[in-house]
C-alpha cells in the first residue's frame, strides 16, 4: 500500500507527510505556526471546506470522502449511476420560471 511505502502509520506521521508536500506560503502571518499545524489547518479549512470539523475530528470528512469515492466507483461500473447536475439546474430554472 501507498502509506506503507511512505512510512505513514499514525496521524502525526500523516500530518508530517502532508506538511512536507505543501508549497511555501507567499504571505506570512504574524503567528509562526509549525508545518504540522499548517497541514492541519489546510485539512480543516480548505479540503472539503463545507464539511464541519470539531476539535480536529475529521470523521465526517472521511465519511463524506468515502461516499464520494464510492459513487465514482459505482459510476465507473454502471453508467446509469452518473447524474447530470447541469440537467437538474436547467430543470430547476425552467420550473422556477413557471411561477414568476
Amino acid at each position: 500500500m501507498f502509506f506503507q511505502k511512505a512510512g505513514v502509520f499514525t496521524p502525526t506521521q500523516a500530518l508530517r507527510y502532508i506538511s512536507e508536500r505543501l508549497k511555501v506560503k507567499k504571505f506570512y502571518s504574524a503567528v509562526k505556526k509549525s508545518p504540522i499545524d499548517d497541514a492541519r489547518d489546510i485539512l480543516t479549512n480548505t479540503v472539503l471546506a463545507h464539511v464541519p470539523v470539531e476539535d480536529f475530528n475529521f470523521k465526517m470528512k472521511a465519511v463524506f470522502l468515502a461516499l464520494m469515492i464510492r459513487r465514482v466507483i459505482e459510476a465507473q461500473n454502471d453508467h446509469t449511476m452518473v447524474d447530470d447536475r447541469q440537467e437538474f439546474f436547467v430543470l430547476y430554472i425552467y420550473h422556477m420560471s413557471l411561477y414568476f
